[in-house]
């Protein structure tokens, strides 16, 4: 009879002891799944936190660009306003009515990153290759210039464009165009913005935007 009880009793601290483990090996998984949660919601936020601050970079620059090119002088825009050119700067005056003092020359240009030279290296560790500036000036290289940056976070390239093939890759009508590209359009100007950043977990994220300006004095409404 003793030995029966015996028995039982190990049945029951045996079966305890299961019960134990199990017990144990289900609050590790779902500590470890809250732990798992944690981290992809912590990821989540900062990788939507950078898409943020990307997307608001690029509408600004744009808007800024979009405001002051409006104004401007069809005959006052140098490179030439051909149809079909383009580049990665543009320099142009404001229309100015009559008995207003002249205008002032205004500009945009795409300069390299001092910290990041033009030499396909990652030289400021930012995860990303020879960014750009967007900066606006107002009377380049003449007295009394102003200079102020609207971006450093300018990609090297537009998005989706491969760099010297000579091919429209990203199927937008222009050819090896740059991360800031004025092309010009039979009054017109589409002005291509990519803007990009990585991320805390070093994920690249990028926004490209496309906005077109009628010149003034053309005769062609904005759209």
């Amino acid at each position: 009879m003793s030995g029966r009880k015996e028995g039982a009793r190990r049945s029951r601290r045996g079966a305890l002891l299961v019960e134990v483990v199990l017990a144990a090996a289900l609050l590790a998984l779902v500590s470890g799944s809250a732990v798992l949660l944690t981290n992809v919601m912590r990821r989540s936020y900062r990788t939507e936190f950078t898409v943020n601050l990307v997307t608001e970079n690029v509408d600004t620059a744009m808007s800024e660009m979009v405001s002051r090119l409006r104004e401007a002088d069809l005959d006052a825009v140098f490179p030439a306003a051909a149809p079909g050119a383009f580049s990665d700067w543009i320099d142009f005056e404001r229309v100015v009515l009559p008995g207003f003092p002249a205008a002032t020359p205004e500009s945009f240009v795409l300069e390299a990153d001092p910290n990041d030279p033009d030499d396909g290296v990652d030289n400021d560790g930012d995860g990303r290759i020879d960014e750009r500036f967007l900066v606006w000036y107002e009377n380049r290289g003449l007295v009394g210039e102003k200079r102020r940056i609207l971006s450093k976070s300018v990609a090297e390239d537009l998005a989706g464009e491969i760099p010297g093939n000579l091919l429209d890759d990203n199927g937008n009508g222009v050819a090896d165009e740059k991360g800031l590209c004025f092309e010009f359009q039979e009054g017109r100007i589409v002005v291509h913005l990519t803007i990009e950043k990585v991320d805390a977990f070093g994920s690249l994220v990028r926004r490209t935007i496309e906005r077109t300006v009628a010149l003034r004095n053309t005769g062609v409404g904005a759209l």
